[in-house]
């Protein structure tokens, strides 16, 4: 019924905003699914939690390489007078 009472609101963004974090992943498992079976992701979707969590991860390890490369560059350096 809310599905329903949804199509016909032209507010799509504020709902992809509200949508909570179970929603979400959800999707993600609904969009690996279809995937699976050749389908194709048909509506817009937020960034999903996966993906945030991903991009911090290469984030800090991309961060965490930069500073071990300018500590071998550069004795006596340190990521606090960055």
């Amino acid at each position: 019924m809310a599905i329903a009472e949804a199509a016909d609101d032209d507010d799509t963004e504020a709902q992809l905003r509200t949508q909570t974090p179970e929603v979400r992943v959800l999707q993600d498992i609904f969009d690996l699914l279809v995937s699976a079976f050749g389908g194709k992701e048909s509506y817009p979707r937020p960034e999903s939690l996966t993906a945030l969590a991903l991009e911090d991860a290469r984030t800090s390890v991309r961060d965490r390489s930069a500073h071990q490369a300018l500590a071998a560059l550069m004795p006596g350096w340190s990521p606090q007078e960055t």
